[in-house]
């Protein structure tokens, strides 16, 4: 089902009261938005992110203020209106020391949908690398409750600290000793993203568990998580869309 349409079927038709589409497919030309978007984050090792509207004859409109928040979080603006159904975002992976992990919603992306949740529907893009993802809240039928969505978030972020002291090849002695050199936070800020990439693999286990957690937090709140990945490209250009799929 094309992203338009969905939307469209929701604000003009009531549609999809309790269920949402097992696909969307997003047009060739967002995709490549969410592509350009990502590198631009990359190179400035922050999140980047815009609005999206319902434009006349059911037309995308990607707003042209793009709001720049810092490495690992931002806070995009509330438009008012339904119209007004969504937004985009883009996680840097590379640039904070998640090589090659392309990173879902954070707990914190979902619970600041709170605003939204009074509006027919709204759909939260993430970009990262060739992967888009996207969280969908229906009104009347999601329900995003903190302390459910903190649980999953809490969770994980054990797992990834386990992982990490696992497999950061810097030793304790080693880390202390950089530690008793540095002076300010943006040195700790450099050496923090220096020791996750140097750990071999945490980009893809954050990944996952983004994903992951991503499932487990829609089940939750009765959410729409959908996910895919154009890889090269070539199915973009062949079928002049992505097809992402309900998780």
């Amino acid at each position: 089902m094309q992203l338009t349409q969905y939307v469209s079927a929701v604000l003009n038709k009531g549609q999809f009261s309790t269920s949402f589409p097992a696909d969307i497919d997003i047009p060739r030309s967002f995709v490549q938005y969410c592509y350009s978007l990502y590198a631009s984050g990359e190179r400035q090792s922050k999140e980047l992110g815009i609005t999206l509207s319902l434009g006349a004859k059911d037309a995308l409109v990607i707003s042209d203020e793009i709001t720049t928040g810092l490495a690992t979080g931002i806070n995009l603006p509330y438009k008012e209106g339904a119209s007004n159904f969504g937004d985009l975002h883009c996680h840097p992976s590379s640039s904070i020391g998640h090589k090659k992990g392309y990173a879902a919603h954070s707990p914190e992306d979902v619970v600041s949908m709170g605003p939204h949740a009074q509006k027919p529907l709204f759909c939260r893009f993430v970009c990262s690398g060739t992967r888009i993802y996207l969280m969908v809240h229906r009104s009347g039928h999601s329900a995003i409750v903190q302390k459910d969505v903190f649980t999953v978030r809490d969770k994980n972020s054990v797992a990834a600290q386990e992982y990490l002291s696992r497999r950061c090849p810097i030793t304790p002695e080693q880390d202390q000793q950089a530690y008793e050199k540095m002076s300010d936070s943006r040195q700790l800020d450099a050496y923090a993203v220096y020791k996750r990439s140097s750990t071999p693999g945490l980009g893809k286990e954050m990944e996952r568990l983004s994903i992951e957690g991503g499932k487990e937090i829609a089940q939750k709140c009765n959410l729409g998580f959908y996910a895919g990945d154009q890889g090269y490209g070539i199915s973009v250009w062949a079928y002049d869309y992505l097809r992402i799929y309900l998780q």
